[in-house]
């Protein structure tokens, strides 16, 4: 299992591959004052989970 932030040649592997990305979508923001911001984080698997 590989997590890394989105990118296109890592999904163009993976596709190649048959490999799974799972996405994790969160909300994260610097301060509580400010709005939140979304942030994509994937994990890459060989296998299913």
């Amino acid at each position: 299992m590989l997590t890394m932030y989105p990118d296109d040649i890592i999904q163009q592997y993976a596709n190649k591959a048959a490999w799974i990305i799972h996405k994790v979508v969160r909300q994260v923001s610097a301060c509580k004052a400010e709005s939140h911001r979304k942030q994509e984080e994937w994990m890459v698997c060989n296998y299913s989970v």
